[in-house]
């Protein structure tokens, strides 16, 4: 009976020893096969690492730390050089988060190609600029993807407007987005100008004929919407004339612009505003880098005599234009933000936040 259960025990105890030893043995196989198939003498620093990395918790404590940086590269017009990890946030109103970009130095354009993929090295440091805490100095880089044209959302909305079959021949309305260049147009700003148009001919019966739109270069980017004048000085100025030749005393004239927006401090365009600094501008972005200042729109409304004038100014710093437009009694003046503000897009809409809902609660 002894030996029946010590011989029992025994055997037990030789599986138990067999069925470790080829744990033991898998597990070797296995650690082998992964240390075999990872970078060899690849240093921490030379490891891609996303944008978001950086900005786990405080983004100061990796500053003096060399690190390699996945993301595309951009530079444009005083802003960057940075990497963005996606391209298309570049392309809609709306200020950069903390971890979708990284800016750099300025040595960095030298070496890297707008909107081309790459992994650069260099030292995380204190950025010298309030748009971030950190940056990084360019070291080197490795191109993983070269640009391959435009890569802005081709978000345009599908928007056919319906003529009513009554139409007023009283109501004029200008419709102006310039865009600034090629690399500055947003979707959402055709979008608004699609928009705008469908409700004031379909719920206000203007009619298109009325409704004069300068866009960009004078390029329309769909057939739903058609452009009369490329959005230069020159032509939007022309235009007002036009209207004061053509309006009379009974008519209405709705003026909307959906633009980037910008802001002067000084005496050149001889806008008096009031305020802590008393001589300011604040004017819409055309196109090929010009300006269409809010002492402008003024001079060229105030020819025009007609029984109601309507404003709507969805542009960075609009807020400024009440000050030049204001002291009439037919007019109303609507703007997107005050003249220290942005304005920006509703990444939920394809339109510009302002716009559309405004637009919404104008179509109701």
């Amino acid at each position: 009976m002894h030996l029946t259960v010590v011989m029992g025990l025994s055997k037990r105890m030789n599986i138990i020893l067999s069925v470790t030893v080829v744990v033991l043995l898998v597990l070797n196989v296995a650690q082998f096969a992964y240390f075999t198939s990872q970078p060899k003498g690849v240093a921490k620093e030379d490891v891609p690492i996303s944008i978001g990395d950086l900005f786990v918790g405080d983004p100061k404590q990796h500053i003096g730390e060399v690190a390699t940086i996945d993301g595309y590269y951009f530079h444009k017009d005083g802003v960057g050089p940075m990497l963005v990890t996606d391209p298309s946030l570049l392309y809609l109103r709306q200020p950069l988060e903390n971890g979708s970009f990284l800016l750099m130095d300025e040595s960095a354009s030298q070496w890297l190609e707008p909107m081309s993929r790459y992994h650069v090295k260099g030292t995380v440091q204190a950025s010298a600029q309030s748009l971030a805490e950190i940056q990084l100095n360019y070291n080197s880089n490795v191109k993983v993807q070269a640009a391959t044209g435009p890569v802005r959302p081709q978000n345009i909305i599908d928007l056919s407007t319906l003529v009513p079959p009554e139409l007023s021949g009283t109501k004029y309305a200008v419709l102006l987005s310039g865009g600034w260049d090629a690399g500055s147009t947003w979707p959402s700003f055709w979008n608004d100008l699609k928009l705008v148009r469908s409700i004031l001919v379909q719920r206000y019966h203007y009619d298109p004929d009325n409704i004069i739109v300068l866009y960009n270069d004078g390029v329309p980017l769909d057939s739903q919407l058609s452009v009369n004048y490329r959005a230069n000085v020159i032509n939007i100025r022309a235009v007002m004339s036009y209207l004061w030749n053509v309006m009379g005393a009974s008519d209405s004239l709705f003026f909307f612009a959906t633009d980037h927006g910008t802001k002067y401090i000084g005496s050149q365009h001889g806008a008096e505003a009031p305020g802590e600094n008393p001589i300011q501008d604040e004017g819409i972005c055309l196109w090929n880098h010009e300006v269409y200042w809010d002492d402008w729109l003024a001079e060229d409304a105030n020819k025009i005599d007609c029984e109601q004038q309507v404003f709507v100014i969805d542009c960075c710093h609009s807020g400024g234009f009440t000050w030049d437009l204001r002291g009439h009694s037919n007019r109303i003046i609507m703007t997107a933000c005050t003249d220290l503000q942005g304005s920006f897009d509703n990444p939920t809409v394809p339109n510009g936040d302002f716009t559309y809902n405004l637009f919404q609660a104008l179509d109701h």
